[in-house]
């Protein structure tokens, strides 16, 4: 009996001596992963950048049965960011952002426009900077973006390699 539970406790230990090297793996791929997704990402105001992180679960000790699992992304289901990820993700067809809408509440456009300094303050009013509009009075402006999956293309550059090192770890070496 006494050699059937020290046999039983020698297995538990091993199973979670793998699992703890799985989860260190994954903490490294997580780091890396999040490097990669912040360096493809769009800049404006950084809040996507900001947001992009990573998690290894199950937290603490892993249960026989369970599964170890890296989680990379916006982790917060309630961010913001992830209807603006959407659209990046996504793409968006050609369409007009006015400055305020008919209720009058501003959309953020003319804040961006300010960012990418595509107008400047003139006679009380924001006019275009340059182009063919150059000098007019800025109601808003037609954008469209081609959609750019990054998270899915992170995710398909590094797989084999993440695979690879979880097999090295289940193999011994």
């Amino acid at each position: 009996m006494n050699q059937e539970i020290n046999f039983k406790l020698a297995i538990n230990n091993l199973l979670q001596q793998k699992a703890d090297a799985i989860k260190a793996v994954y903490r490294q791929w997580g780091n890396n992963l999040v490097r990669a997704l912040k360096r493809a990402s769009p800049e404006d105001r950084g809040r996507l950048k900001n947001s992009i992180g990573y998690q290894v679960l199950p937290i603490g000790k892993v249960k026989p049965g369970e599964t170890i699992r890296l989680l990379v992304g916006i982790l917060d289901p309630k961010s913001p960011v992830l209807k603006y990820l959407r659209f990046i993700l996504k793409g968006t067809r050609r369409h007009f952002v006015p400055v305020k809408t008919r209720g009058g509440k501003y959309t953020g456009i003319l804040g961006w426009a300010q960012r990418h300094r595509l107008v400047v303050y003139k006679d009380g009013k924001w006019v275009w900077a340059s182009g063919a509009r150059q000098g007019k009075e800025f109601t808003g402006m037609y954008l469209g973006i081609k959609g750019d999956d990054f998270f899915q293309e992170a995710y398909n550059k590094y797989k084999g390699r993440i695979e690879k090192d979880i097999r090295k770890v289940l193999e011994g070496r």
